[in-house]
């Protein structure tokens, strides 16, 4: 359409098409970044969203979480031994050569001391499940969290979903193995993985 001038009209470079037409704006998912230009837009390649994280903050998430299962399950151990440990009954018995010796009969743990190992056992065990499933279906544990980290995918930028990241925590296996080289990875890796990460295609990023 021309103007009154007589010169053809234009619509303003800055206005989207899609408004600039009446249409509605296109909603594009995480991860998604315009690189300039109409018909230029493109997923970006890194859908990580962050920075990665470094070594220091994983060892000190993995302190962190640590603690909050050992601390329980290492008091109730401890309770155990305390309360349910029979040191059992010891006398004095006469040799032929005439001395003696002591001799103890009985002794070791008790039911009561059983009982508080089998919840010490459940405690840590339960406690670890519950962790990984926050890191799978939020991508932190408290620890993480408190360190302002998380893990997720490398493809998709969301967190990994239980199944993986329990599969991630049995691939620390291969990170142990050879010197536990594998944990040092992040040390000296471009994207701060260990061989467990690489595996499962994931990264630990800051928030």
């Amino acid at each position: 359409m021309n103007n009154p001038g007589g010169s053809p009209h234009y619509p303003n470079p800055s206005q989207q098409p899609d408004s600039f037409y009446g249409g509605a704006q296109q909603q594009f998912p995480p991860g998604y970044r315009d690189h300039g230009g109409y018909g230029a837009s493109q997923y970006s390649n890194s859908m990580v969203g962050g920075p990665y994280a470094g070594w220091a903050a994983r060892v000190g998430a993995t302190v962190l979480d640590g603690l909050i299962i050992g601390i329980p399950a290492g008091i109730l151990f401890g309770l155990a031994y305390a309360t349910g440990f029979d040191s059992g009954d010891s006398y004095l018995v006469a040799k032929v050569d005439g001395t003696f010796e002591r001799t103890t009969v009985g002794g070791g743990i008790d039911g009561v001391g059983i009982t508080l190992m089998a919840v010490a056992v459940l405690v840590a065990l339960a406690g670890s499940v519950l962790l990984i499933y926050r890191e799978g279906a939020t991508g932190q544990t408290p620890g993480k969290a408190l360190l302002g980290i998380r893990l997720i995918s490398e493809s998709t930028g969301q967190p990994l979903g239980f199944g993986a990241a329990l599969g991630r925590k049995f691939c620390h296996v291969v990170d142990s193995s050879a010197c536990y080289i594998g944990f040092l990875f992040p040390l000296w890796d471009a994207k701060r993985q260990t061989l467990a990460d690489k595996i499962t295609s994931s990264v630990v990023v800051r928030t």
